[in-house]
């Protein structure tokens, strides 16, 4: 936010947060549809899921709380390409990437939260 020029390090920073999210899109999703037995017994009876809230929070919650922020980081690198000034560029940029940021920690699945999911499953 400093007052500085937009740089070639600020643009390849966000082209690289694109590319680290859009990767991390496509694993979710590969999870999400193909590999997650949980999703996939939410989606035959999605009523029963909805009631039971650590189903509900990974089948409905999680997605869409991480689709929002992928989206607000896609937004702010556009954003700040048509930006006129750096200062805006600055700002829309940390606005956008704020509220990204928010987004992917209140709809991460914590091991310290209410309904916690291991990071990494381990075989055996």
């Amino acid at each position: 936010m400093g007052n500085r020029p937009w740089g070639h390090l600020d643009r390849l920073s966000t082209l690289l947060l694109v590319i680290v999210v859009d990767v991390q899109l496509v694993l979710g999703l590969l999870l999400y549809f193909v590999w997650s037995p949980l999703t996939q017994s939410a989606m035959t009876d999605m009523g029963a899921a909805m009631k039971d809230a650590p189903v509900r929070k990974m089948a409905v919650e999680h997605p869409v709380m991480m689709l929002g922020a992928i989206a607000l980081v896609h937004a702010a690198r556009v954003m700040a390409k048509r930006a006129n000034k750096d200062s805006a560029r600055f700002r829309r940029t940390f606005i956008c990437l704020g509220v990204a940021l928010l987004l992917f920690y209140f709809g991460a699945s914590w091991p310290w939260s209410e309904y916690p999911r291991p990071w990494l499953r381990m075989p055996g």
